[in-house]
């Protein structure tokens, strides 16, 4: 699975530091499936698996709704401790939009 690289794509990534488990990360996606298949404003394309694991979202209007609904059901599930929020650009250029002032390292996709 995962996303391809010609589309605007907001990737939810498990930094390998934070060991994510499989059953967490498909708690996560299907938590954002859900959300989206509710307001359509992006579609889960699915996640891997690597030293990090990922969640590929493709925004299919503004990008503020896409993050907006993530964030939200990230807070809700209680993941904002453990993820980062990227999105990447038809471009392939990056921006990390969470944490906020994040200056580390992240695995680019």
């Amino acid at each position: 699975m995962g996303g391809a690289t010609s589309k605007n794509t907001l990737l939810v990534q498990f930094p390998a530091s934070t060991n994510p488990s499989y059953d967490r990360v498909i708690e996560i996606e299907d938590t954002l499936i859900q959300a989206f298949a509710q307001n359509r404003a992006a579609v889960v394309d699915g996640h891997d698996f690597g030293g990090t694991a990922n969640i590929f979202i493709f925004p299919t209007g503004p990008w503020d709704s896409c993050v907006e609904v993530v964030m939200a059901y990230l807070k809700l599930k209680k993941a904002l401790g453990e993820v980062l929020v990227i999105k990447r650009l038809k471009s392939e250029k990056y921006e990390v939009v969470w944490p906020k002032r994040f200056a580390g390292e992240f695995e680019r996709i």
